[in-house]
């Protein structure tokens, strides 16, 4: 359409100079109203695909990320996969790094092969340290010993033992430091409730009670505590130095 509005235009502008004057005036108005108005369509045409583009982008985008995080070796999550656009694909390596160009162009499998290849390559080269390495494996697709042997089984190959026995001492140290911590947490908050306790039957001031069971909790666990009282319910903060407020509750004499 662009093309005509460009002729009838160049016509016009000829006319003005012949006895058809006023036949030219009128095709140089026609044209660029031809070309206003198809380039008015043609913006409004690119910005309706760009919404498209985007809707359908985001839509695959969610249907791909909640399929695998629910389960990575599914079917569903295959063909999540495959309705991505080629750009959306290439930032999925599920290991966090880029890819390198010779893998751009692969299918669902051979991507889960590439991380489990770059996972088992890492630990081969610097053992256990790269199971505590989150950049080395995806949580989802090789975060326990359970998922690495359905990962090797997704694609006919073999776990590396070392690998396994390793990752499930890993495993059952996290299950014992995260069990410690609780403890240590659970021990903490039952001493400063008792010292509370304590000084608020004894009918002491909120000043007082929230000065000495700082120092008393400072002195037995060498760390500092905030304790805070509104309306008369306490928190407790920086347990364990990094803990969320912890709320005690409102204690009587």
């Amino acid at each position: 359409m662009n093309v005509i509005a460009g002729l009838l235009q160049i016509v016009g502008f000829i006319m003005l100079f012949t006895p058809l004057f006023i036949i030219g005036i009128i095709c140089i108005v026609i044209g660029g109203f031809i070309f206003f108005t198809t380039d008015k369509v043609d913006d409004a045409i690119s910005k309706r695909d760009t919404k498209k583009h985007k809707e359908h982008a985001s839509k695959t985008n969610k249907e791909f990320k909640k399929n695998f995080s629910m389960d990575p070796l599914s079917e569903d999550t295959e063909t999540a996969f495959n309705k991505l656009s080629y750009s959306d694909k290439l930032n999925k390596s599920f290991s966090n790094h880029t890819l390198e160009d010779k893998f751009r162009d692969t299918t669902y499998r051979e991507r889960v092969e590439i991380a489990l290849d770059r996972f088992e390559k890492s630990y081969i080269a610097k053992g256990e340290e790269s199971l505590r390495d989150k950049l080395e494996m995806d949580e989802n697709l090789l975060g326990s010993t359970e998922k690495y042997r359905q990962t090797c089984q997704y694609l006919n190959r073999k776990p590396i033992p070392e690998l396994v026995e390793d990752f499930v001492e890993r495993e059952r140290y996290e299950k014992w430091k995260e069990n410690r911590e609780q403890e240590q947490l659970d021990e903490r908050v039952l001493f400063i409730k008792n010292g509370i306790q304590k000084l608020t039957s004894e009918n002491k001031s909120r000043k007082y009670i929230q000065g000495a069971v700082q120092s008393d909790y400072r002195q037995k666990f060498e760390e500092e505590v905030e304790l805070r009282s509104i309306n008369g319910s306490w928190t407790a903060k920086k347990i364990l130095y990094s803990r969320e407020p912890i709320e005690l509750g409102v204690f009587t004499e």
